[in-house]
C-alpha cells in the first residue's frame, strides 16, 4: 500500500520511527502533507547537530526564511559557557564569535554580500550594528569596503537614530575604506552625512586593505590618483597640506612621485597654498622617472637645479636611473650638468655609472665641452648605488 493511502495515525507512526536525517528529508519531499509535518523535525535535528554551520550557511546565502525557521524551531540561548559563540550568532549579536573567520557572522556576511533583505531582518531582530568582527570591522565598514551602497544607505539612519553619540566616529571609520575602494557614491553619501573630512582612515581596524590607518581620506585618494574622489574631498574642505608627521612629504609630492599627473594638476589648480611644495614635487617626479609630471612643474617655473639631500639635483638621479625622457626635460629647462653634490660628483659622473649609451649620448650632445673630461671614464666599480651617502651627514 502506498504511504499516501495510509491512515493519518499510521503515517505519524512511520514518521516517528524514521531517525536518519537523509531519510526524513527524502520523506519530506514526497508531498506537502509530509513536508508540513516533517520540516519542523528536520530543523530541530539540524539545530542539535549543526547549528553553527547551518546558521552561517543561511546568512551567507541570504536565506531569511531559513533563519526565521531556525529561531522558530528552538535555536535559542544556551547556558553552557562553551556555547557562547553559538549564542551570540543565534541572537544576532556577533560580538563573540571566536571560531568565525573574517566577516563570518550573519550581519557581517550580509553586509559583505550586499544582501539588504537579510540585513534588514537581522537589524529588526536586534542585531548589534556597531559590534566588530574578529578584524575590528563593523558592518558599516564591511559594507563600505565591498562597495554595497544600499547596505550603507540602510545602516546610516539606523546608526544615527540608535547610536548618535558615536555616529560621527562610525562615519569617519567608514570613509577610509570607501576611498580605498574608489567608491565615490558611498564616499559622497558619508560626507553628506557629516563624516569628518580630515580624520584618519580607521583608528582601530586591523590593516588588511593596504592603507596606513593614520592617513586621511584625501591622502589616500591622492595616493591612488583618483581625481574624482580628490575633487569631492576638496569640495568638502579636505586639507591638501595635511601630513601624518612633520617629516612626511606633502600629499602633492606623493602624487608627483607616483606619476598621477591629473591629480597633480587638480591640486595645483585648486590649492594655491601648495606652491611651496612645487620644487620638491618636481624633484621626486624626476627621481622616479615621471617625465610628464617633471615637465609640468618645470613649466611652472621650478628651478631644474633644485637640490635635496647631499646637495644632489634631480638630474643626477634621473641620469643614474637612465630615465632618458626625464633627463631630456631637465636639460631642456637648463639643468646644470656640472652641478657638484656633497660627494663631489656631477650629473655626468652619475650617468657614466649606468653604462647606458642613450643617456650618456644625451650629455655628449647637450654639451660636448662639459662631457669631454668624462669621455674615457669607466664606471666606478666600488660605487654601490647611494651606499656611500652615509659618509657625509
Amino acid at each position: 500500500m502506498s504511504l499516501r493511502q495510509l491512515p493519518t495515525e499510521l503515517v505519524h507512526l512511520v514518521m516517528e520511527n524514521v531517525t536518519c536525517q537523509r531519510d526524513l528529508n527524502a520523506l519530506a519531499q514526497t508531498n506537502r502533507f509530509f513536508y508540513r509535518w516533517l520540516n519542523p523535525r528536520l530543523y530541530k535535528g539540524a539545530i542539535r547537530t549543526q547549528s553553527k554551520s547551518l546558521l552561517r550557511w543561511a546568512a551567507k546565502n541570504g536565506q531569511v526564511g531559513t533563519l526565521q525557521r531556525l529561531v522558530e524551531n528552538g535555536m535559542k540561548k544556551k547556558t553552557k559557557k562553551a556555547d557562547e559563540g553559538v549564542d551570540s550568532v543565534v541572537n544576532f549579536d556577533h560580538g563573540q564569535t571566536p571560531s568565525s573567520k573574517l566577516y563570518k557572522t550573519p550581519l557581517g556576511m550580509a553586509a559583505r554580500r550586499g544582501n539588504l533583505p537579510l540585513d534588514q531582518h537581522l537589524i529588526e531582530r536586534g542585531a548589534n550594528a556597531t559590534a566588530k568582527n574578529p578584524k575590528n570591522y563593523r558592518p558599516l565598514d564591511i559594507a563600505t569596503l565591498f562597495g554595497n551602497f544600499e547596505i550603507v544607505a540602510f545602516l546610516l539612519p539606523h546608526l544615527k537614530q540608535n547610536f548618535s553619540a558615536d555616529y560621527t566616529k562610525y562615519l569617519a571609520a567608514a570613509l577610509g575604506p570607501a576611498v580605498i575602494g574608489n567608491y565615490t557614491s558611498i564616499a559622497r553619501l558619508l560626507l553628506a552625512s557629516s563624516a569628518p573630512i580630515n580624520g584618519t582612515a580607521n583608528n582601530d581596524a586591523d590593516d588588511i586593505i593596504n592603507f596606513n590607518e593614520e592617513e586621511t581620506p584625501l591622502m589616500i585618494a591622492i595616493k591612488k590618483g583618483n581625481t574624482g574622489l580628490v575633487c569631492l574631498l576638496l569640495d568638502y574642505d579636505g586639507d591638501p597640506s595635511m601630513k601624518i608627521t612633520e617629516s612626511d612629504d606633502p600629499p602633492l609630492v606623493d602624487a608627483a612621485r607616483r606619476g598621477h599627473e591629473n591629480t597633480v594638476k587638480l591640486l595645483v589648480d585648486r590649492c594655491l597654498e601648495l606652491e611651496y611644495a612645487f620644487a620638491e614635487a618636481m624633484f621626486e617626479a624626476a627621481r622616479w622617472g615621471r617625465e610628464s609630471v617633471t615637465a609640468y612643474f618645470l613649466s611652472k617655473g621650478v628651478d631644474p637645479d633644485h637640490a635635496m639631500k647631499y646637495n644632489r639635483t634631480a638630474l643626477s638621479y634621473a641620469g643614474y636611473q637612465a630615465y632618458t625622457g626625464t633627463v631630456k626635460a631637465l636639460l631642456a629647462a637648463g639643468a646644470d650638468v656640472n652641478w657638484t653634490d656633497a660627494h663631489g660628483r656631477t650629473p655626468i659622473w652619475y650617468a657614466i655609472q649606468t653604462r647606458d649609451s642613450k643617456v650618456i649620448a644625451l650629455y655628449e650632445k647637450y654639451s660636448p665641452a662639459d662631457y669631454e673630461p668624462y669621455k674615457d671614464m669607466e664606471p666606478d666599480e666600488e660605487f654601490d648605488d647611494w651606499a656611500t651617502e652615509d659618509e657625509i651627514e
